[in-house]
């Protein structure tokens, strides 16, 4: 294996803001990187890398971010049910719960068999249930609560120890990652487990209206989802449905300005604005020229 090179970015979580009570174009990007290098075929990007390489090459770039105090590796399935991976790292002042999105049929070929199981097992179990362990009864999308559930009390779990010194608990995930992600802050409040903030990126719809309702009673008040003009996936699952989001989205425009809050937001549907590298490289844009200092390049799309 002929690991890849690292660019930049030593301990650049060091100068994530755990404690801004307001939108931070610095940590959008930095949990839109975390949430991108949760995904096999990015952190596989090296000639003769395997299946096998993942864990190491990631720990080895958490721990170059500044998030190496602990990596927990998260990964439940069920053949034909849920293929969920997840990850709790940790730093200075932060810990991180970064949910992967839908795979994807690139680069790791032995994910193929995963990445038709996200596609047609996941996400397209759109089927409503009620649940009661939110705190309240909810109404969720089935697909996507059970590949949550698969995961939630390892996750819980892995929190204790780097959570117990007063860190800040931030949680990320694009597109399935980002549902998976909205499900896990309503979840973990319910528990007393207290959830600073969290920044989706490209998430479909989760759950009904009283998943709404409950959102606006939740202590957490730093919770951002960004959506990209033309970016077809926040709009699943398609009408007429009785899903909507949680929260209006911070909407990245077509000249690269960044809309915070825009209820108005309409685009030709693309899927290239979808991948999470696209997202990346669209957060990187708006960053001053010192802010660039501190952080890595986004990846090559």
């Amino acid at each position: 294996m002929n690991a890849p090179t690292v660019t930049g970015g030593r301990n650049c979580f060091a100068h994530f803001r755990a404690e801004s009570q307001r939108h931070d174009p610095l940590n959008a990007y930095l949990l839109s990187l975390a949430s991108t290098w949760i995904y096999p075929f990015v952190v596989a990007d090296c000639t003769g890398c395997e299946e096998s390489d993942i864990p190491s090459l990631f720990r080895a770039r958490m721990t170059h971010w500044g998030l190496g105090d602990s990596v927990r590796l998260i990964s439940r399935s069920a053949f034909g049910l849920f293929d969920t991976q997840t990850a709790v790292v940790a730093g200075q002042g932060i810990v991180l719960v970064i949910f992967r999105g839908s795979e994807h049929l690139v680069k790791v070929k032995s994910r193929f068999i995963n990445a038709v199981r996200d596609w047609i097992v996941t996400d397209s179990d759109t089927a409503m249930v009620t649940v009661g362990d939110f705190g309240a009864e909810v109404d969720v999308h089935r697909g996507f609560y059970r590949a949550f559930i698969a995961v939630a009390d390892d996750i819980e779990s892995a929190l204790q120890a780097p959570l117990a010194d007063g860190r800040h608990l931030w949680i990320t995930g694009h597109s399935m990652g980002g549902a998976l992600a909205t499900l896990a802050v309503p979840w973990l409040c319910a528990r007393g487990v207290p959830v600073s903030g969290a920044y989706t990126f490209g998430t479909p719809m989760v759950g009904g209206v009283r998943l709404s309702n409950l959102f606006r009673s939740l202590p957490v008040d730093r919770f951002h989802r960004y959506v990209q003009e033309g970016d077809p996936v926040p709009g699943l699952p398609p009408e007429p449905t009785n899903y909507e989001h949680v929260i209006p989205p911070h909407v990245i425009r077509a000249d690269g300005s960044v809309v915070l809050g825009d209820r108005t937001w309409v685009g030709l549907p693309s899927f290239k604005q979808h991948p999470s590298t696209a997202y990346c490289a669209a957060l990187y844009r708006p960053l001053t020229d010192e802010q660039r200092r501190l952080v890595p390049p986004p990846p090559a799309r």
